[in-house]
Parts: C-alpha cells; structure tokens; sequence
C-alpha cells in the first residue's frame, strides 16, 4: 500500500506542474485540476485505510458448543450426523441440514453454545464521503463574458480548507443535457450555476455555443428530482424575481435580486462554505454568508435570498 500512496503522490506532483505550464488555458487547466482533485481523492483514501486503527479476533483452536455460529477459514457443516450414522439423500453426510460459514481454522467443535468472531479485521472512524459540490457555467456566443476562471478559482479557494468535506465538480459550458447528466451521475449536496437571466429564465449553451434560454420552472422541477440536493445558488441577475416560496420536496435555492459583484460573490460563497463545514443547515449558511459580505465591505449584502 505504500508504493501506492508514493506512486500517488508523485503522479500528483507531475498533474501540479504540468498545470503551471497550462494556467493560461482555461479548458486545459480545468482538465488538469479534476484529474488532480480525482487522484487527491484516492490517495486520501488510501491513506486512511493504511492509518486506520484496527482490531483482529483470536485464533481459535478449540470451542466447546452444541450449536456454533463462527466466523473461519474454512468450512464448517452445522448439523452434520454422529459417526456411524447413514448418509442423507445424495449419499452427502447432513445434506438437508447442513449450512456453510467461514473464517480460521478450527480443530474442533463439541458443547453447549458459541457466537465467536475470529480474524475479523474492524476498521473504526471510516471517514464520510465529501459532500459533492457541483458548479456548472455558461456564457453563450452573444451574451455578456463571465470570467469563469476567477469564479472557479475562488470557488476552489473557499472549499481548499476542508477536502475531508467537499468534492468540487466544475462544469464549464454547460448545456441543459450536460447539467441534467452530471446531476445524475454526480448527486450533488450543492449546485451553484453562474450565468445570466432575467426574471423568468436562465441562459445556457446549446452544442454550438448560441443561447439556450431554459425556464426558471423547469429548472426547479429539475432541482425537486434530486433528492441528495441539499442546496441550489442560482448566481444569475434576477434570478429571485417573483419567487416566494418554493414547492414542497424542494431543495433551499439562494437566488439573487439584482446583479452581484464578483468580490461581493465569493465573499459569500466563502462565508457559506465556512458555515457548512462548521456543520450548519443551509439557511444559518446563507446568513453567514451575508455576514461576511458586511464584514469584509464586499457589499450587495442583501442581493442574495433565501427561498424554501
């Protein structure tokens, strides 16, 4: 295992240099950064397989039981007939009765009762999955430019602190069949889409990089289909406009009034994110992130609202 962690960390490295040399493509760094991120993943789970604390059963020579329930490493028939006895139907001593458990060796089995566990490895404190943490982007041919790259960066930044707890999956020009299958594949815990709109739509991409305006509705039905979604930022301009209230089985959604500055932005997503990982519920999380816009003079404090 520990080649692996080693071979790991190096394959690591070359990713991190090799994404230096690139930092001016966007689509190629952010080729390299998932590639990075997956191969970080494995190795913390590897390295926390190698250092987890284990604890091993005894080696059993011998129990007395009339009625076994163990755990060996080879295999034991229960009920199997006293010497001397005739076979069972298909000339297989016990067949009928007998059943098949494994774990080590035992030499032999005669009395009353035992329940015995041996070799068996317990792996305490496995760690929990990270939450995932899915942002999709989209800037069709024609509509105004969103530096993607600066909000992913930042974005980035704001869960760098706790790699135990999120997993970041950037998606860039996201079309509508991009955004539906990565939701799928992906079951994000948050989904932050960066875009524009207006109060009833969201613009996306199609294949050829036009416009492909999706409702407001339909996105929200979508959101209601995900059950891991814990909570939805639609970072578009009046993308709150004439919501109140939200449907039941509805994920939170933080949508925006007006337009929002970027620094204004990620002083939110950095306050949010603090929150979560402090173990808040969403709606606590939004109001840290209002605070941290006040705190640090970002501003566009009361732009972001929270719908459930």
């Amino acid at each position: 295992m520990t080649d692996d962690i080693t071979r790991l960390k190096q394959e690591i490295a070359e990713l991190e240099q090799a994404l230096k040399q690139v930092a001016g493509i966007p689509a190629a760094a952010a080729a390299l950064r998932a590639r990075i991120d997956e191969k970080q993943r494995l190795l913390a789970a590897l390295e926390s397989a190698f250092q987890a604390p284990r604890v091993s059963g005894p080696t059993v020579s011998k129990i007395t039981a009339r009625e076994a329930n163990i755990a060996t490493d080879q295999t034991i028939l229960h009920g199997a007939p006293a010497a001397g006895a005739p076979p069972a139907s298909g000339g297989v001593p016990g067949a009928g009765a007998a059943s098949e458990i494994t774990g080590p060796r035992v030499e032999g089995i005669e009395a009353d009762e035992a329940n015995i566990a041996t070799r068996q490895t317990i792996v305490r404190n496995a760690p929990a999955a990270p939450l995932v943490v899915l942002a999709a982007y989209a800037a069709p041919r024609g509509a105004p430019a969103l530096a993607w790259d600066v909000e992913e960066r930042a974005l980035r930044d704001c869960l760098a602190p706790y790699p135990d707890r999120f997993r970041f999956e950037p998606l860039p020009r996201a079309t509508p069949d991009d955004l539906h299958q990565a939701l799928l594949r992906l079951q994000p815990s948050y989904l932050h889409i960066l875009s524009h709109g207006d109060a009833g739509t969201l613009l996306f991409q199609d294949s050829s990089g036009d416009e492909h305006p999706v409702p407001r509705a339909a996105l929200l039905q979508t959101f209601a289909s995900v059950p891991a979604l814990r909570c939805v930022i639609l970072s578009a301009c009046e993308s709150a406009a004439n919501l109140t209230a939200l449907g039941p089985g509805m994920p939170p959604v933080i949508a925006m009034r007006a337009a929002i500055s970027s620094e204004a932005a990620r002083a939110f997503a950095q306050g949010f994110y603090d929150a979560v990982a402090a173990g808040r519920d969403p709606r606590s999380a939004w109001i840290a992130g209002c605070d941290r816009m006040r705190l640090t003079g970002a501003g566009d404090a009361d732009v972001p609202v929270f719908l459930e």
